[in-house]
């Protein structure tokens, strides 16, 4: 398994949120819950996340210079009050092997 460890500054997220309202609309946004609710909301904090795929197909990616195509973003559930992809990562590597993917998770550290 290859984690790669990643920080996603202030910048981008909230780039991302503006496009994913845009794209919405109102009535998208009142669908699912609302534009707060789902947003990072540590200002001035940048999101910590890992890239997890298996090594084999990391390999076979660089070697034929080739962009993964597919790639599992996980959600972990609980608001990331508590627990994290620690507890989780054996289970992700896994889909990533099955689904020849890559899994894009954000994690919780203390």
């Amino acid at each position: 398994m290859r984690v790669k460890e990643v920080t996603i500054s202030t910048n981008k997220i909230e780039d991302a949120a503006e496009k994913l309202q845009r794209q919405l609309g109102h009535d998208g946004i009142a669908e699912v819950g609302g534009k707060t609710w789902w947003q990072w909301r540590r200002e001035g904090s940048e999101l910590k996340a890992e890239w997890i795929e298996m090594r084999a197909d990391y390999n076979e990616r660089k070697k034929s210079r080739e962009p993964c195509k597919r790639v599992m973003f996980y959600v972990h559930g609980g608001a990331y009050y508590f627990g994290s992809v620690d507890g989780h990562r054996y289970q992700l590597q896994r889909h990533a092997r099955k689904l020849k993917a890559r899994v894009f998770a954000r994690y919780v550290r203390n």
